[in-house]
């Protein structure tokens, strides 16, 4: 065996801890147990896209952050990405202990944690799962977004193109809709129709209704309905 020096040797204990479920040791900050596992250049060697290093001023001091790219919230345009929005609420929550916070990046809030705060006990595992393919810390949560945000797109205007479909279908002005018709519209859309379900896009600024089918069978549980 080759001669180690201390940090190999604490670098490679961490390594075997983190794979073998243990977690990060107590008392270790972030930027030490990110030096340990990656090396000195820790902030090359992570994964492309999903952080970097900066300092930012908070409450007049110079705190020196990680921030986390893959937790994009709140942007201005409204095109938020699902599971960076889910992330961040993961991280939010399951950090508060860890000084976590959210920083202007852009025109955007990432997520971010000081660098010489104590390290939460899964940095590691968050970073692996961030740097998956899939990129999601919590799926669940994630699921939870993704109903929010289509919801926020039948309310804002798949309800009104709906309602516009159905009159237009029925020969009818949109006020002379039968009772009723709206409601059969969000249960059918928003209920999903042969398996075809509200399809958001990526990105979640838009949202497929398939309202051509919706409309159809809407048209049908009403003649059915005034028979």
């Amino acid at each position: 065996m080759g001669t180690y020096s201390n940090d190999e040797r604490i670098r490679e204990q961490v390594r075997r801890d983190f794979l073998g479920g243990n977690g990060i040791p107590e008392g270790l900050t972030v930027r030490q147990t990110l030096t340990l596992a990656y090396g000195d250049s820790w902030d090359e060697q992570l994964p492309h896209g999903l952080g970097y290093a900066t300092t930012r001023y908070i409450e007049g001091y110079p705190v020196d952050l990680l921030v986390l790219e893959r937790t994009v919230h709140n942007l201005q345009s409204g095109e938020e990405e699902p599971d960076y929005v889910a992330n961040s609420i993961v991280l939010l929550r399951e950090w508060a202990d860890s000084h976590v916070i959210a920083v202007e990046g852009g025109f955007a809030l990432m997520v971010a944690i000081g660098l010489d705060d104590r390290a939460p006990g899964d940095l590691l595992e968050v970073i692996t799962k961030l740097a998956s393919d899939s990129g999601v810390l919590d799926t669940e949560v994630l699921h939870d977004v993704e109903q929010g945000r289509i919801f926020e797109h039948w309310n804002s205007s798949g309800l009104h193109e709906a309602r516009q479909a159905l009159a237009e279908r029925l020969g009818v002005e949109v006020d002379r809709l039968p009772e009723g018709a709206g409601r059969m519209l969000r249960d059918t859309a928003l209920g999903g129709l042969d398996d075809d379900y509200p399809e958001l896009s990526a990105a979640g600024s838009e949202c497929n209704f398939h309202l051509d089918k919706v409309v159809e069978h809407v048209v049908r549980q009403l003649l059915v309905v005034t028979a």
